[in-house]
């Protein structure tokens, strides 16, 4: 019944809901359960990614920490892979939260970029200031941003 709440909600086709079910058949009762409550919105790609780990806690943590990262489908299944490769579960993490500090900064810098010399007269900054301010975080995020792809 949860699964075909879930497939419902998900807007999921009978042919994955049948998928689904024959990977969930398969997992331990405390995995199976993490997928199918009410908060999982894990898609279905990323269910059948997870039921290929072969250890149920490995399985559990990878779950926990999709839904605790709010990590989408795409990010979710190269953290997957990066868990299947033998990389620790922590060290993965510490990679993401990085990009999340990106993303922050990124949104930030979007938001400042727009702002007239009133703005900056405000922070104590002259305009110049603020513009090679900017952009020495600018340059800061292609750095970092280069380095997480490496």
């Amino acid at each position: 019944m949860h699964l075909v709440v879930k497939a419902t909600d998900m807007g999921w086709s009978g042919r994955t809901t049948l998928k689904v079910k024959s990977v969930l058949k398969n997992m331990e009762a405390e995995v199976r359960s993490l997928i199918l409550e009410e908060k999982s919105r894990l898609p279905h790609n990323v269910i059948v990614a997870v039921a290929e780990l072969e250890d149920p806690e490995t399985q559990v943590a990878v779950i926990d920490y999709i839904q605790t990262h709010k990590l989408n489908a795409e990010l979710a299944l190269k953290f997957i892979e990066r868990v299947k490769e033998g990389e620790l579960i922590t060290e993965a993490k510490v990679v993401d939260e990085a990009e999340e500090v990106l993303k922050e900064i990124r949104n930030v810098y979007d938001t400042v970029r727009g702002w007239g010399v009133n703005q900056y007269k405000i922070l104590g900054l002259r305009w110049g200031e603020a513009v090679e301010l900017f952009n020495k975080i600018k340059e800061k995020m292609r750095e970092l941003t280069v380095m997480r792809y490496d």
